[in-house]
């Protein structure tokens, strides 16, 4: 085997494991992202949540206040 023909096999053995390096990174890259959606949408179903809640609070301390005048 030639100088430039070990070389070249090295070459491309070096680039087929940083091919390999790059498709392991984009896999996590696709994992990170999905992972990173599914938050996002459990966040914004949170604060949907508690935005009702405050609503429903507010309500309820109207109602209370309401009562109380009744009472006293």
């Amino acid at each position: 085997m030639s100088t430039l023909e070990q070389e070249l096999s090295s070459l491309k053995s070096k680039l087929a494991r940083k091919d390999k390096i790059i498709s392991e990174l984009q896999r996590q890259l696709a994992k990170s992202d999905s992972a990173h959606e599914t938050t996002q949408k459990e966040l914004n179903n949170c604060r949907q949540e508690l935005k009702q809640c405050q609503v429903k609070q507010e309500s309820l301390s109207q109602t209370l206040e309401k009562t109380e005048g009744y009472v006293k």
